[in-house]
């Protein structure tokens, strides 16, 4: 009978006995060296169990990070955004500071790249769900977090991007005009000058004739070429002014021709030398020209 009592109680002994730090410290070993190995199961395991059993010691709160390392490699980005967001706010953020936002940056760039996620934000149901709103939080994010770090001018200029291909044309030129006050000299910088060139030429409308437009992307054209005088993609931005040029010659001809239709010569003249003045280069130039002819006016330039 005492030796059954024994049996029973002597191995709760031991296990009461044992330090509890040595088996924390045990496990957090275990977590740092499947980190090492790249097991990120593994490591999703151990770093899980760290966080539930010791969740008022400082290993927890660095298991937090190892946690949302383990989901980001197994391509969970919600989870591992949220696991980075929770290690940053702990009192052990500074060991893994930067490094955590470089994951969040990361994650954001895969979301802004079309990676979608889980409906109603659970594992279990289909990935349908776009995540650029949230790529956009976490740039905002990195720009907080370290304004004058490399991160942040990559951050501004993804953040630019993705506003710019959702059309939202006025929010994608501050971001840009941020980068550039921030970063003059970043290779980003170079990018962002042309991006600004590609916003203002989305926004003409032919029909409206807002020239301030084409003023802006000459501004931006000239602050360009001082910044980067031996940058081969100034080519690229001229160009893109000359396309404007073209759509606003086109405009102005087309008022002209109308005219024309309703037999207002006068008026039709006044467009027709308005684009061989200011457009000369422009196809829309030849056929004012041509126009002028045909009508009997002759060209006042």
């Amino acid at each position: 009978m005492i030796r059954y009592i024994l049996m029973i109680f002597v191995p709760c002994f031991f296990v009461l006995a044992a330090p509890t730090n040595v088996t924390v410290e045990n496990a957090f070993e275990r977590v740092v060296q499947t980190y090492q190995e790249k097991k990120w199961n593994e490591l999703l395991t151990t770093s899980k169990r760290i966080v539930q059993e010791y969740a008022h010691t400082s290993f927890a709160d660095e298991a937090l990070f190892y946690q949302g390392v383990a989901y980001f490699h197994l391509k969970n980005y919600e989870r591992a955004n949220h696991f980075f967001s929770r290690f940053l706010k702990s009192k052990s953020a500074a060991n893994h500071f930067e490094e955590s936002l470089s994951y969040k940056y990361h994650i954001a760039e895969a979301y802004k790249v079309g990676v979608r996620k889980h409906l109603f934000g659970v594992s279990s149901f289909p990935k349908w769900v776009g995540g650029k709103e949230d790529a956009i939080q976490i740039f905002d994010e990195l720009i907080r977090a370290l304004p004058q770090d490399d991160l942040a001018a990559k951050a501004l200029f993804s953040k630019g991007e993705i506003l710019l291909t959702t059309g939202e044309y006025d929010e994608s030129l501050e971001v840009y005009q941020e980068l550039l006050r921030r970063f003059p000299s970043h290779d980003l910088a170079v990018e962002s000058y042309l991006n600004i060139g590609r916003i203002y030429l989305e926004k003409i409308d032919s029909k409206q004739q807002d020239e301030s437009l084409l003023h802006l992307a000459q501004l931006n054209y000239e602050r360009f070429a001082t910044a980067f005088p031996h940058e081969k993609r100034l080519e690229d931005a001229k160009k893109m002014i000359f396309d404007m040029q073209q759509k606003y010659a086109d405009g102005l001809y087309e008022i002209g021709r109308f005219y024309e239709r309703t037999k207002k010569k006068s008026a039709a003249g006044l467009y027709y030398e308005r684009v061989v003045q200011q457009f000369p280069e422009t196809k829309a130039a030849r056929l004012s020209q041509m126009r002028l002819k045909k009508i009997g006016l002759s060209n006042k330039q």
